[in-house]
This record gives C-alpha cells, structure tokens and sequence, in this order.
C-alpha cells in the first residue's frame, strides 16, 4: 500500500509540475501538521458547526489547512522557530550572548 502511494505520487510530481511544490511544502510543514491537526479536529468538533463537525473528510481538510496556516505564521518568526521548530540558529540569535558559551 505504501509502495503503491509513493508511486502515484511520483507520477503526480511528473504529470504535474505545481503538485511537486505543494507536496513539498507540506513535508516541510509535516511536524507542526502531525502535532496540530488534532488539536483543530478536537476544537471543531466541539464546535459543533454542523456539517462541518459531522463529515470527516471536511474536519480533515480544514483541520490540515489550519495546521498548515498555522506553520506559515510560525516560520515568519525567529522567536517561534526557535521555540517550536528547534531552529539553532535563530536560538542562538534570540538566546545567547556573543561572549557566551552554550556548552
């Protein structure tokens, strides 16, 4: 099964230019996506906003957009990359002083 997607993927990327950047894009935002997609499923299903709450291939789809959305604003940040994206480099600029040592 997972050969079996990993081959339509490839074909997609092939056949389609622009899927290769939204693939792409999503495996870089995988982390924040598998962390708070259920987060978002969780807070709408409370919600009980109807057909929304109900289907899940819907709480699916916006519960990945939000995490998505919710990457791209974490990215824009050195604070927040460093926080929850464990970016050194933004760590180091943020947290420690040029005449200090880390370790």
């Amino acid at each position: 099964m997972i050969l079996f997607c990993i081959d339509i993927s490839k074909f997609l990327v092939k056949t389609i230019p622009a899927i290769a950047k939204i693939f792409s894009a999503l495996g870089q935002a995988l982390m924040i996506i598998l962390f708070l997609h259920l987060a978002f499923v969780y807070a709408l299903k409370n919600l009980d906003l109807g057909i929304l709450s109900s289907n899940l291939f819907i709480l699916f789809i916006l519960s990945t957009t939000f995490s998505f959305i919710s990457y791209m604003i974490i990215i824009r940040f050195s604070f927040t990359r460093a926080i929850f994206l464990g970016s050194a480099k933004d760590f180091e600029q943020i947290f420690i002083t040029k005449n200090q040592q880390f370790f």
